[in-house]
């Protein structure tokens, strides 16, 4: 979010919903020191900006990223037996 101009710190729930991980992930990643993160009293916000670069040296890191693998049938599937060709 935007706001005269400028990037806005994000929330843990905007974190999560980001990074498709649950809020106790987080806590941890924030405990262990993983995540960059700014505390504000009791508070956890996360400026875009070092998510965006710690995101980009963790896919660096583990090499290149896999892509989703393609499903092939089982043998006992119904296509692997040549059953159900869309007749």
């Amino acid at each position: 979010m935007r706001v005269g101009g400028e990037q806005m710190l994000l929330k843990s729930k905007d974190v999560c919903m980001m990074l498709g991980i649950s809020v106790r992930t987080l806590r941890k990643l924030v405990k262990q020191g993983e995540i960059p993160h700014l505390r504000i009293g009791r508070l956890l916000r996360f400026d875009p900006n070092a998510l965006k670069r710690w995101i980009e040296a963790k896919v660096r890191s583990q090499g290149k990223v896999r892509r989703n693998r393609v499903l092939r049938p089982h043998a006992g599937d119904a296509i692997g037996r040549g059953e159900d060709r869309g007749r």
